[in-house]
């Protein structure tokens, strides 16, 4: 009789964790997927972050845009980069938009990709500005 009830709870835990299981999987996967997303805001943090320095510096737009692609591993092609001057007070703004893709299956059903905005705003060199014209 003791035997039967062991096989029993044996059966019992077995179903339980073919139950659970999928179930858990698909929390691992999406905590893989989220810690993915968050690797592609901290490079196109990064990104924004070069091409501002180089709009600053050097007062050219196509560098900057040239630096923001050249400083991370993101997908070029899914990357945009817009810079425009801000204010009188010589202050460039750069705005890097990335899609991220969604790269663990199962959520592609969902999503397909994530749309990621970084602004960054710094001051501009003397000497003039983005558009080579002088203050």
């Amino acid at each position: 009789m003791l035997s039967r009830v062991r096989s029993a709870q044996r059966g019992q835990a077995t179903l339980e964790l073919a139950l659970t299981l999928p179930v858990l999987m698909l929390m691992v996967l999406l905590c893989v997927q989220v810690g993915l997303l968050v690797r592609d805001q901290i490079l196109l943090a990064h990104s924004a972050r070069s091409a501002a320095v180089s709009a600053a510096v050097f007062n050219n737009q196509s560098q900057a845009v040239d630096a923001a692609r050249a400083s991370t591993q993101l997908d070029p092609s899914r990357l945009q980069v817009s810079i425009t001057p801000v204010g009188l007070g010589g202050d460039v703004e750069v705005r890097v938009e990335y899609r991220s893709p969604i790269r663990i299956s199962p959520f592609t059903l969902v999503l397909d990709e994530v749309r990621m905005t970084e602004v960054f705003i710094t001051k501009a060199e003397q000497g003039g500005d983005m558009y080579g014209q002088s203050p």
